[in-house]
């Protein structure tokens, strides 16, 4: 029974040690695996990142170059542009157009040549009376008539008849209303203006007036050409010349007449005759 004692005695003074466990070396490599492929993934999150943020800096960089390229300064001057725009659109004045008629006023005993324009204005640019012939009660009433308008309906010529076996011929500026010269021709074979409306031609042979051959310069308004005689002409508009053709009459030594034809051109693009 002592001895027993003795042995618990001994027992309780003896130090107690701890029994600590060792895990196993597998459990430790796991961790270690698990915190480095943490570290890793981690890592490349960062580096993903850091490249997105730089591909993006790069973007706004090239966008800003880009921007700075297109724009165009405003505060350039386009002076050119204005100048070409203001002689590219000229304006220019559309003619009229005209009807000549010639009107028997019996009530005031006078006969009116009236211009109407295409907007109904009507003028009176001619008129003659009405007359009676001799010591008879026969009364007369002129007109007028041959209405010829140039290509840009600024001038007419036309023909006033007296009723009676005589006349006058007329060339009568529109757009100044003035006439602007008596022909001296009752009838004419040909007359008419150059196809620019430049000239007026007229030529006339030998009948109860004297016949003869006229050109006028319409933009000076002179004649060019006057000759008296028997003439036809024809106007080319493919050269913009004048064929005058003349009767020439001679006697003879037999007192017989000889009649010979001489033809001239002129050119209303020179001015002048070029034969």
């Amino acid at each position: 029974m002592e001895d027993m004692n003795n042995n618990v005695s001994n027992v309780n003074n003896e130090s107690v040690t701890p029994v600590i466990e060792t895990p196993p070396k597998g459990n430790n490599l796991f961790k270690v695996l698990f915190v480095i492929s943490i570290l890793v993934v981690i890592g490349l999150l960062i580096v993903i990142y850091s490249l997105l943020q730089n591909s993006k800096k790069s973007d706004i960089t090239e966008t800003n170059n880009e921007v700075e390229k297109t724009v165009t300064p405003t505060t350039e001057p386009t002076i050119i542009e204005t100048v070409v725009s203001q002689q590219a659109t000229p304006t220019t004045e559309k003619s009229k157009t005209y009807k000549a008629t010639s009107v028997q006023d019996d009530k005031n005993s006078v006969t009116k040549l009236i211009l109407k324009d295409d907007q109904g204005n009507e003028t009176i640019i001619d008129k003659q009376s009405y007359w009676k012939l001799g010591e008879t009660d026969t009364i007369i009433k002129p007109s007028f008539s041959n209405f010829v308008f140039s290509p840009n309906n600024n001038f007419l010529s036309y023909i006033k008849n007296s009723g009676y076996e005589g006349g006058q011929s007329f060339l009568y500026d529109i757009k100044n209303k003035q006439k602007i010269d008596h022909l001296g021709f009752y009838t004419y074979t040909d007359a008419g203006f150059t196809a620019d409306s430049k000239y007026f031609y007229v030529c006339s042979e030998h009948g109860m007036d004297n016949g003869g051959a006229i050109i006028i310069d319409l933009i000076k308004s002179t004649p060019v050409y006057n000759k008296e005689g028997s003439f036809n002409c024809k106007y080319n508009t493919n050269d913009n010349s004048l064929s005058l053709t003349e009767e020439i009459s001679s006697l003879t030594k037999e007192s017989l007449i000889s009649r010979e034809k001489k033809t001239t051109l002129f050119s209303f693009t020179k001015g002048d005759f070029i034969n």
